[in-house]
């Protein structure tokens, strides 16, 4: 390589390796910082490692360019000593670069490591598969739900069992990762379903409402102190919610009351709502607009989807399992009277729910 050559290697190197690397964190360690600058920080951080790697791997393909260039001036027949020895500086210049890099990253690493979510497991006390004898202990098919039932400011966790002898049940949570069960009152020999919490009764303790696979819609009322008794007078043994899947819980005609919007997993079954006194007794809505035949689903919410004040529908609605591909209207607008209308155009719908 010729001097001239070198001498332009020497200023492409200089452009893409600045005089000094960047601040990578504050060095103010006794201020606190907000989440958000926390956050920040370690996204900061995130892109300094990238941007430190980058510039890595740039230093090693130069490192690499200047040794091939000076076994070739040391292969020739009159080698000359200047750019032998212009090679081997800048050799050296790029190590102690490389060095200064492998520095920083090592500095970076930790605090990203310090500032990234983690997870750590925090099931004690949570069913789980044990031994083949005891082989559908932990099998859950469920929407769980989560509250806090006994008013400690902890919350606490119901899911509905798949199979084995758990059926519908609550767990209270100490804060310390464990669990105890809770489910006095609840039935078993369950088949999975959907349960939601929600103040039913008004008297400021979560009460439990479920869609229960093969065992209909049924509600809870609970003590604060999570013990339950069933209050589903007009729920329980109506052949339409037989095979219910999933509840939502909010007041759908807008008189006070919460009412029960169920999806079920039967052809007859469709999207239904129960409407709700506020002492556990139910009654079925029966002119809401709804889809109630020709489809399933799996899993149903209520939120306000549109912003009026009114809540609304949305379902994992398809076409029965035996006829895959069916669409199903998965989103129905409420108009604060216990009235409906399909909002599902754009929404791609191709399977069952």
């Amino acid at each position: 390589m010729t001097s001239k050559k070198l001498w332009i290697a020497a200023a492409m190197l200089a452009a893409v390796m600045p005089a000094g690397l960047p601040v990578l964190y504050s060095q103010d360690a006794g201020k606190k910082k907000s989440p958000e600058e926390k956050r920040l920080e370690s996204v900061e951080s995130a892109k300094s490692i990238n941007a430190l790697e980058f510039l890595l791997e740039d230093i090693c393909e130069k490192v690499k360019e200047h040794k091939k260039a000076l076994e070739e001036a040391r292969a020739l027949s009159k080698p000359s000593q200047e750019t032998i020895e212009e090679h081997v500086k800048a050799l050296r210049a790029l190590k102690e670069r490389l060095a200064e890099v492998r520095r920083q990253i090592g500095k970076v690493t930790p605090e990203l490591k310090r500032d990234t979510l983690a997870f750590e497991d925090l099931s004690r006390g949570l069913p789980e598969r044990t031994s083949n004898k005891q082989k559908w202990n932990g099998m859950f098919r469920t929407n769980p739900a989560v509250g806090d039932v006994n008013n400690d400011g902890l919350l606490d966790i119901a899911a509905v069992a798949r199979l084995g002898p758990h059926g519908v049940s609550v767990w209270l949570n100490d804060g310390k990762g464990g669990w105890t069960d809770s489910s006095k009152g609840l039935p078993k020999g369950t088949a999975g379903g959907g349960v939601k919490f929600a103040d039913i009764n008004k008297d400021g303790n979560l009460d439990l409402c479920g869609g229960i696979h093969g065992g209909g819609v049924r509600c809870w009322f609970g003590d604060g102190k999570g013990n339950w008794t069933e209050k589903s007078n007009g729920l329980v043994g109506n052949s339409i919610a037989g095979d219910a899947m999933d509840v939502a819980v909010a007041d759908f005609n807008e008189d006070g009351h919460l009412d029960l919007a169920f999806a079920g997993w039967h052809n007859e079954t469709g999207l239904r709502i129960f409407q709700g006194d506020s002492r556990g007794n139910w009654k079925e809505m029966k002119t809401t607009g709804l889809i109630k035949k020709k489809v399933v689903a799996s899993a149903i919410i209520a939120p306000d989807v549109n912003n009026d004040g009114h809540a609304d529908i949305v379902a994992s609605t398809g076409g029965p399992w035996w006829e895959y591909g069916r669409k199903g209207d998965p989103v129905w607008m409420g108009d604060g009277k216990g009235n409906f209308k399909n909002a599902s155009i754009g929404i791609r719908q191709d399977g069952s729910g």
